[in-house]
């Protein structure tokens, strides 16, 4: 072969020798496809039917779905060679593979680089049902969203010289600069019976660059889904079951194929290894992997989500008398069961409180709320409980303590903290702000107050140590509740987090015990730092409460709240907005 290039893709073949004659360029590369698929579908049923006696049935259902897939496969060269003999002044090989006997081979640049395959895949589907009896009503919701993000590495790319029986034929490859990623370049041996052992390569370089290739597989999925029965007898209507259920289940993959670089190699200048340079040119020192029969390494593999809930709820939380029977029940119960039954009681106190909130200026549905509900109270268990947010939850619990008064740093974390609880609802993206003697537009002293309008949240400083369920509260006004649902939503949140620590306990009091009181962080300050300090939080609070009463003046949207009565023996929460 000779010229001044020659390139090839997606080429298979097996040559006894191949020739290469002073090239300027010789490129074996892969072919690609790609294929994209995408589905759309929606259906609406409506039925009705009255009976002989007299029975008055109606339905109501709308379903929707949605697919896209795009996946791009590549297609490698192969060439089974005897010899591999010649010079090119480039050679480059990025999905492709040279399987020689043996020969003599040289290059001044040799760029080696293994190939990827490509898929993503979203899913989502919705749907929802009302049905109307003569004396009952049935409405139905459910959601499902599916995603996965996977990247696979092919076999690598690289030059394998490959010997069969006792004997096999010379080789010697040779470059001035080599590059490798997720390559190989090295020799093995195979006897008769096909068992393969590593040999030494006979290859030269001046300088190598190595790196190793990443390949990821990500896949959730997550659904929801809402049944609620009402009787109505002698113009009472009643919850008669609640039915709900709920996953979230995925897995997460990252495997490295290895850039691989034989024994026997000679390296006479220098080694840069996944971007640190070596201070050797002996491979052997290196963590460059030198075992062309081991060439992947799984670095990461588990199973993300864990939820699988599918259930009826006890409609006994609905009547005092019910809950206590319940309560009675749990006392004898052990704490991974009664964190069971007790989510049943939140799931079902939530959707209550969406269904039966009496907000009529939102312009979110009961059933929309109620989805809100149900997902702010999952946040509220799943940040708790995960051991990833043990750090989180331990400054949570520093400053409900009082040990945390940074300003700042309560602000930034009190927010992260907001994230997670609103993520999946209409609150998402909202912000929190910290203020001090905060009062409403009546001049009354409050915990906190929302300005949906904004997405702004305000909690006042002094009463931290009631976090947990002042934030939940003021979320459920900004996903449109209003007053006595957000109560019962701070209320529910703040016993969902409590189930999600005492799950993660453990954990959490570890990082805890390394959280330093602010207190005994400003006594090692000088005087001039502990003046900053002060008043670096006085400016932020002094810069909320200024953005606080311009929103009030403005917006408008400030109504009822609640008074603390003489003395303020307990503050109360504000009404928030659409009240």
């Amino acid at each position: 072969m000779l010229g001044d290039t020659f390139t090839a893709k997606g080429l298979q073949g097996a040559i006894g020798k191949l020739n290469i004659d002073n090239l300027n360029k010789l490129t074996l590369t892969h072919g690609t496809t790609t294929n994209t698929t995408q589905n759309q579908s929606s259906t609406n049923t409506t039925d009705a039917s009255i009976s002989s006696t007299g029975s008055v049935s109606a339905g109501v259902g709308r379903q929707q779905s949605q697919s896209h897939s795009n996946t791009t496969t590549a297609h490698d060269t192969k060439l089974v060679l005897g010899e591999f003999n010649g010079y090119a002044e480039q050679t480059t090989l990025h999905g492709a593979t040279i399987i020689a006997d043996g020969g003599h081979y040289s290059t001044d640049v040799l760029n080696v680089t293994t190939s990827q395959n490509h898929q993503t895949q979203r899913g989502s589907s919705k749907g929802g049902n009302i049905g109307v009896g003569t004396s009952s009503l049935n409405l139905g919701y459910n959601e499902q969203k599916s995603q996965s993000d996977i990247t696979t590495n092919n076999a690598p790319s690289g030059i394998l010289y490959v010997t069969t029986g006792t004997a096999g034929s010379a080789h010697s490859l040779t470059a001035n600069h080599t590059t490798v990623t997720g390559g190989i370049i090295a020799a093995i041996s195979q006897d008769e019976q096909g068992n393969q052992t590593n040999s030494p390569v006979n290859f030269t370089t001046n300088t190598l660059t190595t790196q190793d290739l990443l390949a990821t597989e990500y896949s959730q999925n997550t659904g929801f889904g809402i049944n609620v029965g009402l009787t109505r007898k002698q113009g009472d209507t009643k919850a008669s079951s609640i039915g709900l259920s709920a996953n979230n289940s995925g897995h997460d993959k990252q495997t490295l194929t290895l850039a691989t670089i034989g024994q026997g190699t000679t390296i006479t200048d220098s080694i840069i290894h996944n971007n640190q340079t070596q201070s050797t040119t002996d491979i052997g020192q290196t963590d460059i992997n030198t075992d062309a029969l081991n060439t992947q390494k799984v670095i990461k593999d588990q199973k993300t989500g864990g939820l699988d809930v599918n259930t009826t709820i006890d409609t006994r939380v609905f009547t005092k008398e019910g809950r206590e029977e319940i309560k009675k029940e749990q006392e004898e119960l052990p704490t991974n069961t009664k964190a069971a039954f007790g989510m049943l009681g939140i799931a079902a106190g939530a959707t209550a409180a969406g269904l039966l909130d009496d907000n009529e200026n939102s312009d979110r549905s009961h059933l929309q709320k109620a989805k809100d509900n149900l997902i702010q109270a999952r946040n509220n268990v799943v940040t708790g409980a995960d051991k990833s947010q043990a750090n989180l939850n331990a400054h949570i619990d520093a400053i409900t303590d009082g040990d945390l008064t940074d300003v700042a740093q309560n602000q930034d974390i009190l927010n992260e903290l907001n994230t997670q609880l609103t993520q999946g609802t209409t609150a998402k993206d909202t912000q929190v702000f910290l203020t001090e003697n905060t009062t409403n537009p009546q001049d009354e002293f409050v915990q906190g107050l929302a300005n949906p309008s904004k997405g702004h949240t305000y909690l006042d400083i002094d009463h931290l140590g009631n976090t947990l369920e002042t934030l939940n509260h003021e979320i459920a006004h900004h996903n449109g509740l209003g007053e006595t649902s957000a109560t019962h939503m701070g209320k529910l949140g703040n016993f969902a987090y409590n189930i999600g620590i005492s799950l993660n306990q453990e954990d959490i009091n570890t990082r805890r015990q390394a959280i330093t009181p602010t207190t005994q962080t400003l006594q090692n300050l000088s005087t001039n730092e502990q003046l900053a300090y002060h008043t670096n939080n006085q400016a932020i609070l002094d810069g909320n409460k200024e953005q606080l009463e311009g929103e009030m003046e403005s917006d408008g949207f400030w109504s009822k709240d609640y008074k603390l009565g003489k003395g303020y023996p307990k503050l109360k929460y504000d009404a928030g907005a659409g009240e």
